[in-house]
């Protein structure tokens, strides 16, 4: 009975593992709400406004059922757009491993950004908006998930430092 068992759970596994093209529409956009419902839960110290959850549903809904591959954000200074970034980092994690794996992970530290070659790249020249997406990383407690990476003024040449 037990070995009965185990093979069914097998087998709803098996099913389970789908590539992103063999879920529909339906399944794909319900995927996308549990992302974001997830992600806000997993930064609480995120302000969760309407419009914060609707550019989050219509960007993933354009990458994931209208298949669109590179989008850009455009918005009025102080919109949000960061804290949009970094929670559309989260869902495309969550979605990645969940159209992967097939499982909900418990919290990030499962995740592989990597995984599915899905990143989210942040680019500013402002020094200013560096320094703030560096305070964010800390503020919400989400530094473990991003580097920063500025331009070539910002760093000591090792070489020239050696020789002096």
């Amino acid at each position: 009975m037990l070995n009965q068992e185990n093979q069914e759970e097998q087998e709803t596994t098996h099913v389970d593992l789908r590539l992103q093209n063999d879920y529909t529409n339906e399944e794909i956009n319900l995927i996308i709400k549990k992302s974001i419902r997830q992600c806000l839960d997993f930064v609480p110290s995120v302000h969760k406004s309407e419009s914060l959850v609707l550019v989050l549903y219509n960007v993933l809904k354009t990458v994931y059922i209208e298949k669109i591959e590179h989008v850009v954000l455009s918005a009025p200074t102080g919109s949000g757009k960061s804290v949009i970034g970094y929670m559309l980092n989260f869902c495309f994690m969550f979605i990645e491993n969940y159209l992967q794996t097939g499982k909900i992970p418990v919290d990030y530290t499962e995740y592989d950004p990597y995984m599915a070659g899905k990143q989210t790249y942040m680019l500013t020249s402002s020094k200013m908006l560096q320094e703030q997406l560096e305070g964010d990383f800390d503020r919400f407690n989400i530094n473990n998930y991003f580097s920063m990476l500025k331009g070539i003024k910002n760093y000591e040449c090792t070489k020239q430092t050696e020789e002096t």
